[in-house]
């Protein structure tokens, strides 16, 4: 039925109609027919007759919900199937009834001024209002009267402010043209030590966030807000929380220059602002919201979501925290994006390199000469030699931090190990020195590469990306975050390097481990360094080995199930069952010796049975007092035989006459004869080895052309269709096997093409 209803949807659409529902203000709703060929204005005539209202070219339809604007003959072939439209004055007479409603006071006056802010989403809407100098009058109202403070216990002035900022922003109108007067007063505001209410802080905030796109403006608000102050507001509501976060990040990406963003990084890193965002705004997220939403999606009753306050509330705030998480997101990349010009410079360009490098060789030689007792002095003949030990590949350690990504970050990252945390780089060292050369970690290489990969996972020569929801804590919880993340990656290098025993040969290999094991401590969303050093600890290198083998299997798994692979396992069933059944009959060339029960109960015969090479004879003889040692007797020697061709079938264990339940660990089987007068029906035998008689009652089977159904038979074939799957799949190594294949495309319009060499 469903799939019914979407092809008449489809079919519908296809024939130029649209079926959608309108709502006017005293009537009962309309479900209408909407043929796309015909006028616009034609069918907004035929609603107003169905509503009974006249004059019909005073009236236009809008949409209900998302995107807020009104239909006319430009975007009428838009609207979607199923759309909601509602009957309202058309723009000109709406914006005139609203600019006059601008002269009425009080409570009135507040309900025309959202109104505005709900109608100016529309651009026909807003020039229509600014045709009718609704603007003009909005600014009269006290918004840019340079005579005239704005009073912050005015109740009205909150949405006076929010309207001519919706008005503006979609008058299509540069920013820079807007009135000087507005911005100093919203500026005031904001920057003020004096509380003021959340509803017009909030509306304050809203404008400074367009603002900050204003070339003109933007020297203004950088002079007028202190940015700590923004940060302040970070303690206020939740909705001017979200309004100050929001102006905070715009006012810090659209900075007036390199200075003034360092400027902003260096007073947002000092620990109070800090502690303000991490207590007041990440404290606050509840990273849970989309699972809340979920369970409200699910819930039996399928008119919830429809006008159900509980679903509404649930959805505003799945939006709120998101948002949040964008934010908190966009400025932690702004936070990082402060290391771009280090990662992208080389060391040459940091005047202190040199000493920075000799310094860092100095730390580490240090400590090494108190425990050798080596003499300072001949240290200078020495030096390359130093270098090598610690890692570089040149002889100029300069050298190796030119390479972009990471340049002279990687060498900062080291300074402040070496500086910062002393007696862990001395034992870092200490312990590589002393290492066969083949194993010492190479530190030097080793800081590199850690920096390069903290970059990139960290994504910082990356664009901000505003609807990313993932941003880490711990980053907000140090002075120098990014550099105390080196020191505990670098550390851990040190550690899985061990763990692996690791060669200057496996460093690579070495590296995608500590990736794996730094990706999977971020995912857990560690809220401080420490947290996150102690996850980093479980995930050793036997638990991301043993992750990588399970992950392997489960993808080998699923590619094997594909439909082509599967079909192609059928056909190669084929030849491996051959195989089999050409194994077990050599098998049965080669013989086997087993029990044949006596004439008397309780005593047995040892005999020695054996299949001829052309298949048509088993040839036997009891051999117990003819061998020695169990050696196998020759084909001549065997004075008993059967032929193939008078089996008509093999029985096993109870269904042989000769079974004993009180015989544990054998086994038994029958060959059974034609009937005979002169000779019994059946040849019985009893083996204690359960491969052996596997083999024989598989191979009896085969030339019985019969299917092999034993254990032994299921096993080695599908090891041996598997060992033959891969073999025939080696060349599609690291290629994704789709699941189906892809669809043709339809064959051209006509054939008459033709290729000349």
């Amino acid at each position: 039925m469903a799939n019914e209803r979407c092809v008449n949807r489809a079919s519908a659409q296809d024939e130029g109609i649209i079926k959608l529902a309108v709502l006017s203000k005293g009537h009962d709703p309309l479900l209408l027919k909407y043929y796309t060929k015909k006028p616009w204005s034609d069918f907004i005539s035929e609603v107003c007759a169905k509503f009974g209202i006249p004059n019909w070219t005073q009236y236009m339809l809008r949409y209900e919900g998302p995107p807020h604007v009104f239909v006319d003959e430009h975007n009428c072939h838009e609207i979607p199937l199923g759309a909601v439209l509602k009957l309202y004055d058309a723009p000109a007479v709406l914006s005139q009834k609203l600019v006059e409603g601008l002269s009425v006071g009080g409570g009135e006056k507040i309900k025309v001024l959202q109104d505005i802010q709900n109608f100016a989403k529309d651009p026909l809407f807003v020039k229509e209002f600014i045709n009718n100098k609704g603007l003009q009058k909005l600014e009269e109202l006290g918004l840019c009267d340079e005579s005239q403070q704005w009073a912050t216990d005015n109740p009205v002035l909150p949405d006076l402010v929010l309207a001519y900022h919706e008005v503006f922003n979609n008058s299509g109108h540069n920013w820079d043209e807007c009135n000087k007067i507005f911005v100093e007063r919203v500026c005031m505001m904001v920057a003020t030590q004096i509380i003021i209410p959340d509803p017009l802080l909030n509306s304050c905030l809203i404008a400074v966030q367009t603002l900050c796109e204003s070339k003109k403006y933007l020297g203004v608000l950088e002079i007028s807000i202190n940015i700590v102050r923004l940060v302040q507001h970070l303690t206020r509501a939740p909705r001017s929380r979200r309004a100050a976060l929001t102006a905070l990040v715009a006012l810090f990406s659209n900075a007036s220059g390199p200075e003034k963003k360092r400027e902003f990084y260096e007073k947002l890193s000092e620990r109070q602002n800090r502690n303000i965002i991490v207590e007041h705004v990440i404290n606050n997220i509840d990273f849970k919201y989309n699972e809340k939403l979920e369970i409200l999606k699910h819930e039996k009753n399928e008119k919830f979501h429809n006008n159900n306050p509980a679903y509404e509330a649930a959805r505003n705030e799945h939006i709120y925290h998101h948002e949040m998480c964008c934010l908190v997101q966009q400025l932690q990349h702004l936070y990082l994006i402060q290391l771009r010009p280090r990662l992208m410079s080389g060391a040459s360009q940091d005047d202190k390199a040199v000493d920075k490098i000799l310094n860092f060789r100095n730390t580490a030689f240090q400590t090494d000469a108190e425990v050798t007792g080596a003499n300072p002095g001949a240290r200078p003949k020495e030096i390359k030699q130093e270098y090598k030990k610690l890692g570089f590949r040149s002889d100029n350690p300069v050298a190796d931090f030119e390479e972009v990504p990471p340049g002279r970050l990687a060498l900062d990252n080291i300074h402040y190990f070496c500086k910062q945390r002393q007696e862990q780089f001395s034992k870092l060292v200490l312990e590589n020195c002393y290492r066969a050369d083949s194993h010492e970690c190479p530190i030097g290489r080793a800081a590199i590469e850690i920096t390069k990969l903290l970059a990139d996972i960290l994504k910082i020569r990356e664009l901000v990306t505003k609807d990313d929801p993932h941003f880490h804590t711990m980053l907000f919880a140090h002075d120098h975050p990014f550099e105390e993340l080196f020191c505990i990656c670098i550390s851990l290098l040190n550690k899985t390097w061990k763990e692996m025993k690791a060669t200057t040969e496996d460093f690579h290999k070495v590296m995608s481990v500590v990736r794996e094991q730094i990706v999977q401590s971020l995912d857990q969303r560690p809220s401080n360094l420490d947290q996150f050093q102690e996850r980093l600890q479980k995930l050793t290198y036997k638990t991301i080995s043993e992750q990588w083998q399970v992950e392997r299997k489960r993808t080998e798994e699923l590619e094997l199930n594909a439909p082509q692979i599967l079909k192609l396992k059928e056909e190669l069933r084929r030849d491996v069952n051959d195989v089999v059944q050409q194994q077990r009959l050599k098998v049965m060339e080669k013989g086997d010796f087993f029990k044949m029960p006596g004439k008397s109960r309780g005593r047995e015969k040892q005999c020695y049975f054996m299949l001829s090479l052309n298949h048509k004879f088993f040839h036997y003889d009891d051999v117990s007092d003819k061998t020695n040692n169990n050696e196998a007797p020759s084909l001549e020697s065997l004075t008993k035989k059967i032929s193939v061709a008078e089996l008509k079938s093999v029985l096993i264990n109870k269904d042989c006459p000769h079974f004993n339940t009180r015989r544990k660990q054998q086994y038994f089987f029958s060959l059974m004869k034609e009937s005979s007068k002169t000779e019994p029906n059946s040849v019985d035998l009893i083996t204690s080895d359960e491969t052996t008689f596997c083999h024989w009652v598989d191979g009896i089977k085969v030339l019985l052309r019969e299917k092999m159904t034993s254990a032994e038979a299921v096993k080695d074939i599908e090891m041996l269709l598997e060992l033959e799957l891969k073999l025939q799949l080696l060349d599609l190594e690291g290629v994704a096997i789709p699941m189906k294949a892809p669809t043709l495309p339809p064959p051209p319009p006509n054939y008459n093409f033709c290729y000349n060499l």
